[in-house]
């Protein structure tokens, strides 16, 4: 399957992702046998390995699981809150949401429920509000747990630069922290699951069944002339003129960069976009030149300048002019994060440079990419973690 199409699906893991705000890496997760702790850097026991499961240490807070409940740690191991809650989300604006048994409520940084678990549904702070579920219908609340808009909308989104998109009676707009709809609820549709709707100033928006895009004051940048568009993405869209037809691309000023030739599209990441015909991948820059060529079974968007092809049932890196910088062999390979790239062979992964040299050994049962210094891997059935050095923090 082709990897980054739109609409992106998520990939969920049993453990918490390593990506967090501000980690401190002075502790790390750290299992031992089926129980995880943390450890220093020199794999000595800091907080003894007693929770099934653990998260990294962000701002100085790390969240446990024991039983199959929740709970936050501080970095000498004391509970900041109790291992009671079904789930814990990261913090935003100092707060963090929580779940029990299917309610949500929010946490302050010392583990106090600043405000009760009453709510169906929540999401993060965003510009100092947080859109809030009561039943079927949605508002903001502040961070005292008053609403401040009305709990009367069908859908509402979190804020992003005072504007938040909502939606009631069948009409779509947005409104600012006031409660005011600046952008009048007009709309047929507002593409919410793009997530971020202004992206590169512009959001698209559907009416009498078509696409166009307006800016931030509610302008139509774009006219609605379009029966299917994805987001900009580095100043430029894809879009379908008839449903049941081709994909093309347009920039900003909706002049059109590429014909309407493609079946499948990618977003645009480092001045690159994946393009299908038929079921073959090549890439576009952001002139709508096709610069490598269309000929790969599979590809993943460009990533630190390196792209995954798969071609003849093999995997390899590509560059952005085409090259096979790294030779197509592998028999599976993620992107390249933070220098480094996971690669399958003979049913074992390990991790290879922009060089390909093998920098960490081909021995995992799994591995996930890098971020903030950390991968994921399973080794003899089990999860763990191993740092860019190949450092293993855990004893079997």
């Amino acid at each position: 399957m082709i990897k980054k199409i739109l609409p992106l699906i998520l990939f969920i893991t049993i453990i918490f992702s390593v990506s967090a705000y501000s980690q401190d890496f002075t502790l790390m997760p750290f299992r031992s046998k089926d129980k995880w702790g943390f450890c220093d850097n020199n794999k000595k026991i800091k907080i003894e390995p007693k929770y099934d499961s653990v998260n990294i240490f962000s701002d100085g807070y790390a969240r446990v699981i024991l039983n199959k409940k929740t709970g936050m740690i501080n970095m000498r191991g004391k509970e900041i809150c109790k291992i009671k809650y079904d789930e814990i989300f990261d913090f935003s604006e100092g707060l963090a949401k929580v779940v029990l048994n299917g309610k949500s409520g929010f946490i302050n940084l010392h583990g106090e429920e600043i405000i009760p678990l009453i709510f169906t549904e929540a999401n993060s702070f965003k510009d100092g509000l947080a859109d809030v579920q009561l039943g079927d219908k949605w508002g903001f609340i502040n961070k005292k747990g008053k609403v401040v808009i009305p709990i009367k909308y069908d859908l509402a989104y979190s804020f992003k630069d005072g504007l938040a998109g909502v939606k009631l009676n069948g009409k779509a707009g947005f409104i600012n922290t006031k409660g005011e709809a600046v952008i009048p609820l007009m709309f047929d549709e507002i593409p919410f699951y793009f997530g971020d709707v202004f992206k590169d100033g512009l959001s698209a928006v559907r009416q009498n069944e078509k696409f166009g895009f307006i800016n931030e004051k509610g302008d139509l940048i774009i006219p609605m002339k379009y029966d299917a568009v994805n987001s900009f993405s580095e100043g430029i869209a894809s879009v379908k003129l008839m449903f049941d037809k081709y994909w093309g691309f347009i920039n900003k000023k909706d002049q059109e960069i590429t014909p309407f030739i493609f079946d499948k599209v990618y977003f645009f990441h480092e001045g690159m976009a994946g393009v299908v015909v038929k079921d073959s991948v090549g890439f576009i820059n952001t002139e709508g030149k096709i610069v490598v060529p269309i000929k790969y079974q599979d590809a993943n968007s460009f990533s630190e300048g390196l792209a995954r092809v798969k071609l003849h049932d093999k995997f390899g890196f590509i560059n952005k002019k085409g090259e096979a910088v790294i030779p197509i062999e592998y028999d599976g390979e993620g992107n390249f994060s933070e220098g480094l790239a996971a690669v399958k062979k003979s049913d074992k992964w390990g991790y290879i440079n922009k060089n390909g040299k093998v920098v960490i050994p081909i021995k995992y049962d799994m591995a996930l990419a890098f971020e903030n210094g950390l991968a994921i891997v399973k080794y003899n059935g089990k999860l763990g973690y191993i740092n860019l050095n190949g450092v293993e923090y855990w004893k079997n």
